[in-house]
């Protein structure tokens, strides 16, 4: 999770202040490689398949530079420290290279370039120069929808700096800002940006964002990020706040709710809970004393959430707990990623499968638990494995 501890999956009340914090002009069509015949490929047989969901994979991999990868159609979308390469899964040819900028890569840059998915545009965040800049890229074609910059926060050690896309309403992306210390408001700045025009809407200095609901941001605000806060997304506006005593973790669970981990009752208890974009917040009668790392959306309904001690199922449409693991042994069972109603993950090195609504093992050997899956594979450490059954 992108949490108070932070993990900028990868990931909030100060004075809201006016735009300035981003490029104002039009993004115009951003350097890129253009698209040329495909490079001679060392490894899978690259056939196009597709099997929705994938239950094996082919133990050979197409190697993709990083883990920072999205899966997206027949498109893989990777943050390499180049720029955003953009692969074509049905063959693994290269569809193009979407560069920062025009010069060579900065030597500063932390390296923490997720590729996010906003609507019909795929947005990749990187630090260039001191500075912000979003990859702007076509979802379908990952044709180049050029640059945004996005000033960052004033900082004494530069290579700390961090910048990922939290999510997006419409034209409008949400962009957390600055140095993941865990719990030092100074260091992280919400910044909000029409990826249409390039323009900043709104900069909120002091807010951590972690999830965009709707037209409601999910934050941490306050003196160590103790206060849960709801946001606007149009102009920042503080919609509610929910105080805490110790830093919480929060996570994106589908389009409507929000897990919220390490989160101290009237009773002093630490508790676990989804919040809406309204401000409510239900407890999950999983037990005490459990981080949630991520959470997973396998696009049908289901988040798989994860992290220490914990395994469990939400309905993304109600927020309510479907299954979870039971507690045990260590290692527990850790889960890597959900798609089309299956769940992956391993315990002790072993790869395993779940039904996604329900939380039972399917019993297919899949060989390998990718971090990143669609209908046509998955990633694991840096590379794409076609799918074969």
């Amino acid at each position: 999770m992108i949490s108070s501890r932070i993990k900028l999956a990868g990931a909030l009340l100060a004075v809201l202040t006016a735009a300035g914090c981003g490029s104002t002009k039009t993004p115009a069509a951003g350097p890129s490689t253009p698209i040329s015949d495909p490079p001679a490929v060392q490894g899978p047989t690259m056939t196009g398949r597709q099997v929705d969901p994938p239950l094996r994979f082919d133990p050979a991999g197409l190697p993709l530079g990083t883990d920072d990868v999205l899966l997206h159609g027949a498109l893989a979308f990777a943050g390499t420290w180049e720029g955003v390469a953009v692969t074509r899964l049905t063959d693994g040819s290269r569809a193009g290279l979407l560069k920062p900028s025009d010069g060579p890569p900065d030597e500063g840059d932390p390296g923490y370039h997720r590729p996010v998915l906003a609507g019909a545009r795929v947005v990749t965040p990187y630090v260039v120069d001191d500075g912000g800049v979003l990859v702007v890229a076509d979802a379908a074609t990952g044709a180049s929808l050029g640059t945004v910059e996005i000033d960052l926060p004033p900082v004494t050690d530069p290579s700390m700096s961090r910048l990922a896309l939290v999510g997006a309403k419409g034209d409008v992306a949400v962009v957390l800002s600055g140095i993941p210390t865990g719990a030092d408001p100074d260091t992280v700045e919400t910044v909000a940006v029409n990826l249409a025009t390039g323009k900043t809407l709104w900069t909120m200095p002091g807010l951590e964002a972690h999830a965009v609901l709707g037209t409601t941001i999910v934050g941490l605000t306050g003196a160590d990020l103790t206060s849960v806060t709801g946001v606007r997304v149009t102009d920042g506006e503080p919609l509610w706040e929910k105080r805490s005593p110790l830093p919480p973790g929060i996570d994106p669970a589908g389009p409507k709710f929000a897990v919220v981990d390490g989160l101290e009752t009237d009773d002093m208890r630490s508790v676990v809970a989804v919040v809406d974009a309204a401000g409510k917040f239900t407890e999950l009668a999983i037990g005490a004393d459990i981080s949630v790392d991520t959470c997973h959306d396998d696009q049908q309904g289901v988040a798989a959430c994860t992290g220490s001690r914990a395994g469990f199922g939400l309905d993304t449409s109600t927020g309510k707990l479907l299954w979870q693991l039971p507690a045990g042994g260590e290692p527990y069972p850790y889960l890597t990623a959900a798609w089309h109603g299956t769940v992956y993950g391993q315990a002790d090195g072993k790869p395993f499968t779940l039904d996604a609504r329900t939380g039972e093992d399917k019993g297919a050997e899949a060989g390998m638990a990718p971090a990143a899956v669609n209908a046509y594979g998955g990633v694991v450490e840096n590379s794409f494995h076609p799918a074969i059954g």
